[in-house]
C-alpha cells in the first residue's frame, strides 16, 4: 500500500529522510515516561511471518527448511514470538498499540475509492499464485523457494495480544488516519511502526519503517526472539530510524511538506493510482517530484483537462490531500447509517468478541482474501465450499427489510476476479439476528452451531432438542469445535457437486494433526503436493468460517486458537508420511475413539464408507 518507490527512496537515503534514535534509552531516560510504538496492524502480520522462519533457521542451523513458508502456519511458534515482541519491549517501557484497519466495506464510501486498485492487486496476486503452484505441479516444488502469508496469522496474533492485554485499536476509518488521531492527543512520545510509504507523508508522524535497517537496526530484538531463553532477554539498545514527512520533503528538495502531498498524488496513492495508470502518467517518483519543483500542484498543463473531464479523477485527488493532512470528510464517518443491530455488532467489533467483517457483510460487503489452492480442473474454491456458512452469516447480520443478498468480490474457480450476488432469503427468518442471541439461551446457542455446521437445511423446522453428537460427547467444548470442523471438511468433500477427493490415508492425516501428539514431530523439507495446499487452505478457512458462527452465536468460549488446530510442518509430515510409507499403529490407538466417532457421526458418508474408513490398515 501507499506510494511505489517512497519506502525505496528512504532505505536508500536514511540520512535524507530521518534520524537514528535509541528508543531503549528514550524510553528508560530519567526524563522519560515511556514510549508507544502505534504499530499498523497488517504490516505487522507480515513481519511476524519473516520472523517466525527466523526463529526456525536460528533454532534448526543445520536443516534446509525451503518450504517451511508455504506450509500453511507455524501458529505455536507466532504465539510464542508475539509474546516475546511484547514482554521483551514492556521490560523497557515501551508498549505497542496496534490498529486493525477496517475490514474492506465497513466504510462504503473508501471501499468505493479503493475499489479499482484493489481489483488489479487481486488479478495480479491471482496471477503471481497460478505461476507459483504451476512450479509444485511441473517440478514437484523442488526447486521451489516459496512462501504464502498463512490464512490464520491475524487469528493467532489477536487472540496472543488480547491475552497479554494489548490495546488493540479498530477504527471504521484508515488504519493510517486513525493512528495520526490517537499520536496528535497521546501525551507520551509515539512512533509509527508500519511498512507503508503513506506514513512518509502523513502531517505530524514519526514512522519507522518495518525493515531490519529501520527498525532494530543492531539486531538486538531479533537476538531474544529467536533466543533459547525462555526469560526475555535485555535490550542494550533498540536503534531505530525515525523517518518525518519534512526531511523526506527535503531530501526531494521540495519547498515545503505540501508539495511532497502532490508528488505522491502524482506518483499514485490508494486513491488516485488507477486514474495515473489509466491515463499513463507514470513516469515515476523523481520525475514526479522534478515535476512538482517545477509546477507545484498536481495541476498542470498536462492534466489539467483529465481532471476537469473525469470528476472521479478530481475526487480522488482532493481525497488524498484531506487524507495525508489527516482532515475529516464528513461524508466517510457517516456513510453508514446507525442502527441497533449495527451499534450492537460495532460495539463487539470494538471489544474484540466478533470479527471486525461483520460491519462489512451489514453492508452487503464480502471481500475474498486470496488463498492458496488450486482453481484449476473445476475444483470448487474454498470461497465456494463454505457459502451455505456465510448465508447463515449474512442473514444474522442483515436489517429487517434490507436487501436479500451480498456482493461477494474476488475469485472464483472461473475467474481471477467477480462480483457475485450471495442470496439468502431461504435462510432469513429461520436465524435469530444477532442482536437477539444473547437472549436466547446457551443451549441454543450450541443447538444453532450444530445446525449451522452440519449442513442441515433451514427450511426444516428443528428444536434444541435434537441430537448435538460432539457438544454431547465431549465436555471440553474446543474438542468439540474442531469436530465440527472436520464433519465439515468430510461433507464438503462428499457433496456431488465437488470433485475434491480425500483418500483414508490422507484424512486420517487431517485428524491426526488436530488431535494428536506432536512432541516428537521432526522438522523435515518436504516438498509439499497442490493437493497438500488445497487441503491445508480447505481446514483453515473452514475454522475460520466456523469462528465466526460462534462469535455471532456468543460461544466464543468454544473457539480453539489456531496453534491448537493447525502446524504447517506437522501436517505435512503426518500427510506425506502416511501416503508414502503407511499409519503406524501407535497413531490410530492414540486417536481411536476420536477417529470412530467422526466417521460414524457423519452422514454424508455411507455405510460402505464408513467401514472402508473404520477399518483403515495400519503398519506395525
Amino acid at each position: 500500500m501507499g506510494i511505489r518507490g517512497l519506502l525505496g527512496h528512504c532505505f536508500r537515503n536514511p540520512e535524507k529522510v530521518g534520524d537514528i534514535e535509541d528508543l531503549v534509552a528514550r524510553a528508560n531516560s530519567p526524563d522519560g515516561t515511556g514510549i508507544k510504538i502505534l504499530v499498523d496492524f497488517t504490516n505487522f502480520l507480515y513481519q511476524l511471518t519473516t520472523f517466525v522462519d527466523g526463529y526456525v533457521k536460528q533454532q534448526n542451523p543445520n536443516k534446509q527448511m525451503r518450504h517451511l513458508g508455504i506450509y500453511g502456519g507455524e501458529y505455536g511458534i507466532l504465539h510464542l514470538l508475539v509474546k516475546r515482541f511484547v514482554n521483551t519491549l514492556r521490560h523497557h517501557h515501551i508498549e505497542i498499540v496496534c490498529f486493525v484497519d477496517p475490514s474492506q466495506g465497513t466504510d462504503l464510501d473508501a471501499f468505493t475509492a479503493k475499489l479499482a486498485t484493489h481489483k488489479i492487486r487481486h488479478v495480479q496476486d491471482v496471477k503471481k499464485q497460478h505461476q507459483m503452484l504451476q512450479k509444485y505441479k511441473d517440478t514437484h516444488g523442488n526447486s521451489c523457494i516459496e512462501s504464502r502469508f498463512p490464512c490464520l496469522t491475524m487469528d493467532q496474533a489477536l487472540t496472543t495480544l488480547k491475552s497479554l492485554d494489548v490495546k488493540i485499536q479498530y477504527p471504521k476509518i484508515e488504519a493510517e488516519s486513525a493512528i495520526m488521531d490517537y499520536m496528535e492527543n497521546c501525551d507520551l512520545y509515539t512512533v509509527v511502526l508500519a511498512n507503508d510509504s503513506d506514513f512518509c507523508v502523513m502531517q505530524g508522524c514519526r514512522f519507522i519503517p518495518m525493515d531490519k535497517c529501520t527498525f532494530d537496526i543492531t539486531g538486538e530484538l531479533r537476538k531474544a526472539l529467536f533466543s533459547s531463553h525462555e526469560v526475555p532477554i535485555p535490550l542494550k539498545e533498540l536503534k531505530c530510524l525515525i523517518v518525518t514527512p519534512e526531511k523526506v520533503a527535503r531530501s526531494f528538495q521540495l519547498e515545503n511538506y505540501t508539495e511532497l502531498i502532490e508528488v505522491a498524488v502524482l506518483t499514485g496513492s490508494d486513491f488516485t493510482k488507477p486514474f495515473i495508470q489509466q491515463y499513463k502518467l507514470g513516469k515515476g517518483l523523481d520525475k514526479n517530484a522534478e515535476t512538482i519543483r517545477r509546477c507545484h500542484k498536481v495541476e498542470h498543463s498536462e492534466i489539467k483537462q483529465k481532471l476537469k473531464a473525469n470528476p472521479e479523477f478530481r475526487q480522488a485527488v482532493e481525497y488524498t490531500r484531506k487524507f495525508y493532512k489527516n482532515e475529516k470528510d464528513p461524508v466517510t464517518e457517516s456513510s453508514t447509517t446507525i442502527t441497533a443491530l449495527y451499534s450492537y455488532l460495532e460495539y463487539a467489533v470494538n471489544n474484540g468478541s466478533m470479527n471486525r467483517r461483520v460491519l462489512a457483510w451489514y453492508n452487503k460487503i464480502y471481500s475474498k482474501y486470496l488463498e492458496m489452492e488450486d482453481r484449476e480442473n473445476g475444483t470448487p474454491t474454498v470461497y465456494e465450499v463454505t457459502e451455505d456458512i456465510r448465508v447463515s452469516l449474512y442473514a444474522m447480520v442483515s436489517e429487517e427489510g434490507s436487501l436479500m443478498y451480498v456482493n461477494e468480490y474476488g475469485s472464483t474457480n472461473r475467474e481471477d476476479y467477480a462480483i457475485k450476488k450471495v442470496h439468502f432469503d431461504d435462510v432469513k427468518g429461520k436465524l435469530p439476528s444477532a442482536i437477539n442471541v444473547p437472549s436466547i439461551g446457551r443451549a441454543e446457542q450450541l443447538h444453532l452451531f450444530h445446525r449451522i455446521l452440519s449442513q442441515q437445511d433451514f427450511k426444516e423446522n428443528k428444536t434444541g432438542q435434537d441430537v448435538h453428537p460432539f457438544f454431547d460427547q465431549y465436555q471440553d467444548h474446543k474438542m468439540s469445535f474442531k469436530c465440527y470442523v472436520i464433519n465439515y471438511l468430510i461433507g464438503v468433500v462428499k457433496r456431488p457437486s465437488s470433485n475434491f477427493t480425500l483418500s483414508p490415508k490422507e484424512l486420517f492425516a487431517v485428524v491426526y494433526m488436530v488431535f494428536g501428539n506432536h512432541q516428537n514431530v521432526p522438522l523435515r523439507n518436504y516438498s509439499p503436493t497442490v493437493k497438500y495446499l488445497t487441503l491445508s487452505t480447505y481446514i483453515q478457512v473452514i475454522y475460520q468460517h466456523a469462528v465466526h458462527v460462534a462469535e455471532l452465536l456468543c460461544i466464543r468460549d468454544i473457539v480453539p486458537e489456531p496453534q491448537h488446530l493447525f502446524i504447517g510442518h506437522v501436517f505435512v509430515h503426518y500427510y506425506t508420511s502416511f501416503s508414502q510409507t503407511g499409519i503406524p499403529g501407535g497413531a490410530r490407538s492414540d486417536i481411536q475413539g476420536i477417529w470412530c466417532s467422526l466417521i460414524n457421526t457423519n452422514t454424508r458418508l455411507t455405510p460402505e464408507e464408513k467401514t472402508k474408513f473404520i477399518n483403515l490398515k495400519c503398519i506395525a
